[in-house]
């Protein structure tokens, strides 16, 4: 969803990162076709190992497991964005047409707003989980925890609404090639920047810290409320998982709203200097691998979810005696009622 200022910086708002990944790309020779790939085939297959071992191994009533997986599906959807993009900066051309660009930009923007606010509404439940147990059992049920998991998806797709308005396919200045870029209105191209900083950032970041704030001030008390000895265990690992989590997302996004504050607020210069292009880039990967870090997160803090990956790795193909050249994957996917991760 980056915003990016165009060669000369001209009156009428449009832009387009190409100023930055040329200057780049020349003068530091990088084979981002495998960095890309690298990013890429990690994140897709952490991700999708994330749904896989939901789906099969873990209990889907439980509310965590609902969070993290909507969050799965968001970092894989923004994956299936990435070959487009790669080809878009190393070959400095679209071939793919107006309508794929829309796609690609808007599910990119969109992975950026859910991830977030999917993160804020994992913080607000582990809040009512360990603050409020008893008076929120009405309120955390997997009904509606689902609906609310609906309307996070129909809320960033609103909130990508401008993306898909304003990214087009237009011939780049020489005429040869063609961009995909989004391409503001003057007076919209620093408004946005502001707007999706505050909403995709900075606003749920400040709801995040106070429900953890108020989170662990009730586990600092040696007992919870409404809570056994084992249930505190779980609930607080979860709580760990997610403040992970949180803290991965606010790395890997920080110098990206930073870098994009920069151009549109202080960068003067018609062409950026080789710093600026080196910062925006690296701020352009470190975004990226956030969808790539989230399934490592669960790795290292999940204990139930470490196992379930080695059940899951460990399934065997079986030859079937009988038929000759056929075969079947035997895998023990009876799912287990533990909801913890």
């Amino acid at each position: 969803m980056e915003n990016i200022p165009n060669e000369t910086r001209s009156e009428d708002g449009t832009g387009t990162f190409l100023v930055f990944w040329t200057l780049f790309n020349e003068t530091q020779n990088l084979d981002v076709a495998d960095t890309s790939n690298t990013s890429w085939t990690n994140s897709s297959v952490g991700n999708l190992l994330v749904i896989l071992v939901i789906l099969l191994y873990s209990s889907r009533s439980s509310l965590p497991n609902i969070y993290i997986i909507n969050l799965a599906i968001a970092d894989f959807l923004f994956m299936l964005t990435i070959p487009f993009l790669a080809y878009l900066y190393i070959e400095q051309n679209w071939v793919f047409g107006r309508v794929i660009c829309k796609l690609v930009m808007s599910v990119d923007g969109m992975n950026q707003f859910a991830g977030v606010l999917f993160l804020t509404a994992m913080s607000f439940d582990r809040y009512l989980a360990i603050v409020r147990p008893i008076s929120s059992l009405k309120v955390r049920s997997v009904r509606k925890t689902r609906l609310l998991c609906t309307a996070v998806w129909g809320f960033s797709v609103v909130l990508c609404l401008p993306l898909w308005m304003y990214t087009d396919v237009v011939l780049s200045h020489n005429e040869r090639q063609n961009t995909c870029g989004i391409f503001w209105p003057q007076t919209l191209r620093k408004t946005f920047v502001v707007y999706a900083f505050a909403v995709g950032y900075i606003l749920p970041l400040l709801v995040i810290s106070t429900c953890y704030f108020a989170i662990l001030a009730q586990v600092s008390k040696k007992a919870l409320p409404g809570m056994g000895n084992k249930r505190q265990r779980s609930s607080r690992r979860v709580a760990v998982l997610v403040i992970v989590a949180v803290i991965v997302f606010a790395i890997c996004w920080l110098p990206f709203y930073a870098i994009q504050l920069y151009i549109e607020f202080f960068l003067e210069a018609a062409m950026p200097s080789m710093t600026a292009t080196i910062v925006y880039y690296v701020s352009i990967c470190l975004s990226y691998s956030n969808s790539a870090l989230n399934p490592f997160v669960y790795t290292f803090v999940g204990k139930m979810y470490r196992e379930n990956i080695k059940r899951l790795l460990r399934c065997k193909i079986k030859t079937n005696g009988s038929a000759p050249g056929s075969s079947q994957i035997s895998c023990q996917t009876a799912i287990s009622s533990d909801t913890r991760l």
